[in-house]
């Protein structure tokens, strides 16, 4: 099976086509195998479907109690979660499993470029061969999952767009305020990036806080700078990069610009949240489930405030979490029960209870309307904020298996760019030369 990087044409150019391959235009040679749904008889055994996952501690339980209601609904099949790390840990073990030849059924993928990586070594078989078998789903219900899932998990199979993984967990990145600080001080919430340095330069002159933002240096706010400012992390067809076109050096100055008028200051790992917590800072940066660890440390102690990311001259953010895959090696029985499983999770009673006991947020814009989403809004409304963002969301590549080696290249680029070791032209411009040598090689 071929993974084509060649065809030029951008992955949101591409869900159009996925959706209207839905229904029954299968791609060339792939014949999705028949019986694959809950409702088919079951054998004198269930079938068992080996998941491997990330999911620690509460979201673990959630997952294994979704499990349950999954294999009481589907005798057929018999699926077996087990949590084996951390998403690197897990991309890991798969590597090992596949040497091995003991690969799971099917498993949850969330390191960066993991998808591509098991594409281009045939690990995989796209669940685009599900979704347009007999059980699989129609134009409609593949167009009510958001766009920026299916987009995450489109790629040029054969030089046909197709769906390679489907969405599991997804979350995007937010702003974090002290809304009872704002209150005191007579600001708004911002909505621009304007308004933040406007609002963190009150509230530092006023001595209420150290700085405005603390932040841990990554690509992914970088990344939604450069949307903002109408640019583009890699070119059409994925062959070179383009972030240190104007749009990613207009983004990386504003962030050394921040950290110039010590507005934003850099922290390490979650340091940002503590500061946030103990006030030191006023605005933070991070995915929305976030929002319940920051809670937790808070203790009531001030209003805590989400909003979407503030915009630049257009809105846009990133997208973050994890896919689901389906092994090439694995029984043609127990494929079908992993399809099964990733189509049942993503329904929208699955994926709004989902959502509403881990703060991930739904894959359907049908789930919105289902009993625990509108409980979660009433109860919190500001689990809004995130779906708020959808419309404008971007995954970072990781459908490019290079992105994991250029990924470091860039956070170096941006970090060295902040504190003032380069400019942020010429840092760019050195990570991208590197990353188009990884690109050719």
């Amino acid at each position: 099976m071929a993974f084509d990087n060649g065809t030029r044409m951008g992955r949101r150019a591409l869900l159009g086509r996925v959706i209207g391959a839905a229904g029954g235009l299968a791609l060339d040679g792939w014949i999705a195998p028949r019986g694959s749904g809950g409702s088919a008889a079951a054998a004198d055994a269930p079938v068992p479907v080996a998941f491997w996952h990330a999911n620690s501690g509460p979201l673990g339980t959630i997952l294994s109690d979704l499990a349950g209601q999954f294999n009481a609904s589907h005798p057929t099949y018999r699926l077996q979660p087990e949590f084996v790390g951390n998403y690197t840990a897990l991309n890991q073990k798969i590597m090992s499993s596949v040497a091995a030849g003991a690969q799971p059924d099917a498993a949850q993928a969330g390191a960066y470029g993991a998808v591509a990586a098991y594409l281009r070594a045939g690990l995989l078989v796209p669940v685009q061969r599900f979704a347009d078998g007999p059980d699989g789903l129609s134009r409609s219900s593949l167009a009510d999952i958001f766009p920026g899932f299916r987009e995450d998990n489109t790629y040029r199979v054969e030089h046909k767009a197709a769906l390679v993984s489907w969405p599991f967990n997804k979350s995007v990145l937010v702003f974090y305020y002290n809304g009872t600080m704002l209150k005191s001080l007579g600001l708004d919430v911002p909505r621009t990036w304007d308004d933040v340095a406007a609002a963190s330069e009150k509230a530092m002159r006023a001595g209420a806080v150290a700085a405005g933002m603390g932040w841990t240096p990554g690509s992914e706010l970088f990344a939604a700078l450069l949307y903002q400012n109408g640019g583009r992390l890699l070119s059409m067809d994925d062959t070179s990069v383009l972030f240190h076109a104007e749009a990613g050096v207009r983004a990386l100055a504003f962030l050394k610009d921040l950290y110039d008028r010590k507005i934003m200051y850099l922290t390490k790992q979650f340091d940002w949240q503590n500061d946030l917590v103990a006030q030191k800072i006023c605005f933070a940066v991070s995915t929305i489930v976030s929002q319940q660890y920051i809670q937790q440390d808070l203790k009531g102690a001030w209003d805590l405030g989400v909003a979407p990311l503030p915009a630049g001259a257009n809105k846009a953010t990133i997208l973050f979490g994890s896919n689901g895959v389906i092994f090439a090696k694995a029984r043609p029985e127990a494929q079908a029960g992993a399809w099964a499983f990733f189509k049942w999770w993503a329904e929208p009673e699955q994926t709004a209870l989902w959502a509403a006991r881990s703060h991930y947020l739904p894959l359907r814009r049908s789930a919105l309307a289902m009993p625990p989403m509108r409980d979660l809004f009433a109860r919190d409304p500001r689990q809004r904020a995130a779906l708020e963002s959808l419309d404008y969301a971007h995954p970072m590549p990781d459908n490019v298996a290079a992105w994991v080696r250029i990924d470091p290249l860039l956070q170096d680029a941006i970090t060295k760019a902040v504190v003032g070791l380069q400019a942020p032209r010429d840092a760019l411009q050195e990570a991208a030369a590197k990353a188009n040598a990884i690109l050719r090689g």
